[in-house]
């Protein structure tokens, strides 16, 4: 299941820098700092129990 996750938000990713009109594409690289600082919280934690 993991790669399929990966794999939806890296095409998120896209379509979010793909639309995005702000200068220098600011907004993109803001969503990606907030996501990657989730994502290794997320990871430090532990992440899931399956």
């Amino acid at each position: 299941m993991g790669p399929y996750v990966i794999g939806l938000f890296y095409l998120g990713i896209i379509t979010y820098w793909l639309n995005d009109i702000s200068p220098g594409k600011g907004r993109t690289l803001a969503f990606l700092d907030r996501s990657l600082q989730l994502g290794t919280s997320f990871g430090k934690k532990g992440g899931w129990e399956w």
